[in-house]
């Protein structure tokens, strides 16, 4: 049965899934001149050329508090070892051939972090920024939280999409497929060097034909008018410091966000392209830290320590907080060395 549901949601995707890509604007953000690109055009093109590799059941995640797992659709691993590839052998890392490593799920060290959080609101709506094929939308879903899931790529929703079906949590994600930044912006697919063109080309240039506006996370909030608490996970490619800034400057935020889960490597050195690096100590931090939030790597540590040591990932947990037990024994167990070099 599942089989038979997988060969037709490639199908019906691009119809059901259509009332779901939608661009968002806030409004007071005058509407462009250009036309944007037709959803339906990219996303058929989408499924036609880029069928799931695969569909799998994950290994269970937070194997002794929480026991969650999901079904996800996943691109060929050899194409994607980051995320896929983990998947694609059913949770164990690859070390060197494909295939050969250890088990590991993928960012299991993170994700059981998460669980907990989601556990402390179980009514909060997920942002998912930087969704990617949706590893943490189906897991957020699976704890029974409402998700809103952001990424400019129709591949990744259209697999995305199917991995939503076959979980049946079509009633609990809605899929952006849009860019995210601080402001509305078109994306043409024409490179400009430290634009929000720059870091969508280099992923997504061969995705669009048109035009493309980018989102705000108020746009985000507005989806969801009614609720009051978002949880947000931000993996931007190096435009985190624009999607949150104008939110952390606000003296009262329009919506409570307690934790903020950040990939924070693309920051650290001067080599990484990112929008943020020039100003992410200097202006950034002192942001998040005026707003009441604290760093964790699950522990938490100090704003000296985070300018100090480049992390992969960090929880920012708002003062207000109900707290997690980033000091138990299973947690700590399963998470991994979390940094790579002493920031310069």
């Amino acid at each position: 049965m599942k089989r038979q549901l997988l060969e037709r949601c490639f199908y019906y995707s691009a119809t059901i899934f259509l009332t779901l890509c939608l661009v968002y604007k806030r409004d007071n953000h005058q509407n462009s001149s250009t036309s944007e690109p037709r959803k339906e055009d990219m996303l058929l093109n989408a499924i036609k050329t880029n069928r799931a590799f695969v569909c799998k059941q994950s290994l269970p995640y937070s194997k002794e508090m929480f026991k969650v797992d999901f079904i996800i659709c996943m691109k060929d691993p050899l194409k994607d070892p980051i995320i896929s590839a983990f998947f694609h052998i059913n949770g164990y890392v690859t070390t060197g051939k494909l295939g050969v490593g250890v088990r590991d799920r993928y960012e299991e060290h993170i994700i059981n972090v998460w669980l907990t959080l989601l556990k402390n609101y179980p009514q909060a709506t997920v942002l998912d920024l930087g969704s990617n094929i949706g590893t943490y939308t189906l897991v957020s879903s699976k704890m029974g939280n409402q998700v809103i899931s952001v990424d400019p790529s129709p591949q990744n929703h259209a697999l995305l999409f199917n991995s939503v079906v076959l979980n049946d949590f079509t009633e609990d994600v809605t899929q952006v497929m849009n860019p995210i930044s601080d402001g509305h912006y078109e994306y043409t697919g024409e490179v400009k060097h430290g634009s929000i063109e720059d870091s969508l080309d280099l992923y997504y240039a061969n995705s669009y034909n048109g035009v493309l506006s980018s989102i705000t996370l108020f746009d985000l909030f507005d989806l969801k008018p009614e609720e009051d608490t978002f949880i947000i996970k931000i993996d931007v490619e190096g435009f985190e410091c624009k999607v949150l800034t104008e939110f952390l400057k606000m003296e009262t935020k329009p919506k409570y966000v307690p934790y903020i889960q950040m990939e924070v490597t693309h920051h650290c050195g001067a080599g990484w392209k990112s929008q943020c690096f020039p100003t992410f100590k200097t202006e950034f931090l002192p942001l998040l830290e005026k707003s009441g939030y604290t760093p964790h790597v699950p522990w938490p540590i100090t704003y000296e320590d985070l300018k100090a040591t480049c992390y992969f990932d960090v929880l920012f947990v708002h003062k207000d907080a109900k707290p997690f037990p980033y000091n138990d024994p299973y947690l700590a167990k399963t998470f991994k060395f979390n940094s790579h070099y002493e920031v310069m």
